[in-house]
Order: structure tokens, then C-alpha cells, then sequence
């Protein structure tokens, strides 16, 4: 081992807390700003950093590597929730006007937590109840309809994207080659006890007994 690969690896080792510092306090400060009441003291954002952290247990990570883990699952949830505070502002108040900085980072945000399908199906449940809201309301606010088109946005360009549909092709044939022969019942029941199992055992937080 070389003074310049040790070098490298402390590098590495700074990067790596920097950004997971970056993730759990943006994601705690979302946290505080969607589920809080306005009054944020310092006891209630490590609260808020001590639920990010039993959100995902740690071993996961060793399974399902880092960067995965990371980059597809704790950014994505971070700026998801992120993308959520204006619609708890408009909720509160309906006037609520935003800079442009906002509306640009909001946005951004957005966009990115979109690009998970999982993500973009919550999304579109969210997005659909807050817009049916205020269409019976006969006043839609325009964040909500500026999410709505990036929503719209986003889904074609999963659905267009030529990567998505080979990766689909190559991950069924190699993990699952019998799915395509499943009915809609069958993998709609297999999905949903698959997510329950994951909150149930592998969510820390309801994780009260050993397996």
C-alpha cells in the first residue's frame, strides 16, 4: 500500500461522510418542515436525524452496496420529501408565493426523486389527490400544476427511455425468466407481499423482535 493510495482512500473516506451528512440533514430538515408544526427547535431536527437513520438498517447497505443504497434510495427519499414542502406551504396557505431559487430547487428535486419508478408512483398518487382536491376546489395553484407537468414529463421519458426497457429484458432473464407467464393477480399479490415483508422485517423501527 502506497502513501498516494492511502491518500486516495482518506480522500474517499471525507467524500463519503460529506455526502451522507449532506443527505441526513437535508432529509431532517424536510422531515421538520413537511411533518412539523413550524417551530423547529435543535432538539427536534437530531430527532428528526435519529428517524432518518432508523429508516434503513445499516446492514442493508453491506447488501446492497453502498452506492445503490445511497444514491438510488437515500437521495431519492431525501429530495422526494424535499419536493414536498411547497404543497405542505400551499396546503397551509393557498396564496403562498415562491422565489425563484425555490422554484428552481424545488424542481430540481423533484425531478430527481421522479426518476425512481417507485418514486414516481407515489408521486402520482400524492400529486393526483392534491390536484382533484383543488379542481373540486375550481382553483388549482400553479406549483401544483408546474408538478404536475414535470410529473407528466417524467413518465414519458421512463416510458421512451430505450435503457429501461433492455435492462427489464436482461434483469427478468437472468432473475425471473417465469414472470412474463405470471397473470396481472399474481404480480400484484407477489408485489404487495414483498413490501409488506420489507416494512415489516426489514424497517427498523417496527423491527421490535428478532426473525
Amino acid at each position: 500500500i502506497t502513501p498516494d493510495h492511502l491518500n486516495r482512500h482518506h480522500t474517499m473516506e471525507q467524500y463519503i461522510a460529506a455526502k451522507e451528512s449532506i443527505t441526513k440533514n437535508i432529509m431532517a430538515y424536510s422531515l421538520l418542515e413537511v411533518a412539523g408544526n413550524g417551530e423547529k427547535t435543535i432538539r427536534d431536527h437530531w430527532m428528526a436525524i435519529m428517524l432518518v437513520l432508523c429508516i434503513q438498517p445499516l446492514l442493508l447497505e453491506g447488501a446492497t452496496g453502498y452506492c445503490a443504497t445511497s444514491n438510488n434510495y437515500y437521495w431519492t427519499l431525501s429530495l422526494a420529501i424535499y419536493a414536498m414542502i411547497p404543497i405542505k406551504k400551499i396546503l397551509k396557505d393557498e396564496k403562498k408565493k415562491f422565489s425563484l431559487l425555490e422554484i428552481i430547487c424545488y424542481s430540481i428535486a423533484f425531478l430527481y426523486a421522479a426518476n425512481l419508478e417507485q418514486m414516481i408512483v407515489i408521486f402520482a398518487m400524492v400529486m393526483g389527490c392534491i390536484t382533484i382536491f383543488y379542481w373540486r376546489k375550481r382553483e388549482i395553484p400553479w406549483m401544483v400544476k408546474l408538478y404536475d407537468i414535470l410529473l407528466v414529463l417524467e413518465s414519458l421519458f421512463i416510458v421512451l427511455c430505450p435503457g429501461n426497457a433492455n435492462r427489464y429484458a436482461v434483469e427478468v432473464g437472468v432473475w425471473f425468466p417465469e414472470y412474463p407467464s405470471l397473470d396481472l393477480w399474481q404480480k400484484i399479490s407477489m408485489g404487495m407481499g414483498n413490501t409488506l415483508y420489507q416494512v415489516l422485517y426489514n424497517t427498523l423501527p417496527l423491527c421490535m423482535s428478532p426473525r
